[in-house]
């Protein structure tokens, strides 16, 4: 089977040449990017070392004339022009993009009339399998509890929620006959490219877990560790000097022992 890539000097567009390179089944046809990327032009496989003979272009006939399908993990503008040219040229589609506005979602339900087409937010087993035992966790639990879905990701990632943890916040909010939109807060919401600082990384807790766990920090002060530990036990005796000044792990917090 013939497979052009779209976005294929991006991180997934390279992990997917990789893979289809690796494969006994599937040949590299084409390999799409954007008209600004400086790679235009060179070999798609040049990351790896390899020669392919296809060469990184913008144009849509060019990359996807006589493939059988592509797999587009870009964004949604993008994922849009391009299952227009699939359409025209009678190319598939596996389409993992995410961030699709519903008025995107109708267009590409449209295209899948015309066109083989499969998308999903991700395509783990692991984490499909995840969103059912969600499904039966938001049934059994659906009273008394409120759920929270916290997510963190390399540096590099684009969209904030991302599209797993959209589905899952969807998945949830259908378990529970609600919609998504209706009961859904967010902490941080858009890309990256809308934000003029970095993305910052977060500890997995909740921000009042946060809040409470630096209060009680700042209200207690440090106090010198007891030396028996153990009620009814005997101490152990006084800390070699070395020892006294090995780090220790308290309340999530490094501090070195004092004699």
């Amino acid at each position: 089977m013939k497979i052009a890539i779209a976005g294929s000097s991006g991180r997934m567009g390279r992990m997917l040449i990789e893979a289809v390179l690796a494969s006994g089944d599937l040949r590299l046809h084409g390999a799409l990017d954007v008209a600004s990327s400086p790679l235009l032009g060179q070999d798609a496989g040049a990351f790896l070392g390899r020669q392919t003979g296809v060469p990184i272009t913008a144009d849509l006939d060019t990359a996807l004339a006589g493939a059988d399908a592509l797999i587009d993990f870009t964004r949604p503008e993008g994922t849009m022009v391009h299952l227009q040219a699939c359409e025209r040229l009678g190319v598939k589609a596996v389409i993992g993009t995410t961030g699709f506005s519903d008025a995107q979602k109708v267009q590409v339900a449209a295209h899948a009339q015309r066109i083989a087409l499969v998308m999903a937010p991700n395509m783990s087993v692991g984490v499909n399998v995840v969103l059912r035992l969600l499904d039966v966790a938001a049934r059994a639990l659906s009273q008394g509890y409120d759920i929270e879905v916290v997510e963190a990701h390399h540096r590099h990632k684009v969209d904030a929620p991302s599209g797993t943890a959209l589905k899952m916040g969807e998945v949830l909010a259908t378990a529970l006959g609600r919609d998504l939109k209706d009961c859904a807060v967010y902490a941080r919401e858009g890309h990256t490219g809308e934000r003029d600082r970095p993305r910052r990384r977060h500890r997995r807790r909740p921000h009042r877990a946060v809040r409470r766990h630096r209060r009680a920090h700042r209200d207690h002060a440090p106090q010198q560790q007891p030396r028996r530990l153990c009620p009814g036990q005997p101490a152990r005796g006084t800390l070699s000097r070395p020892a006294r000044q090995r780090p220790v792990r308290h309340g999530r917090r490094a501090g070195a022992l004092r004699g």
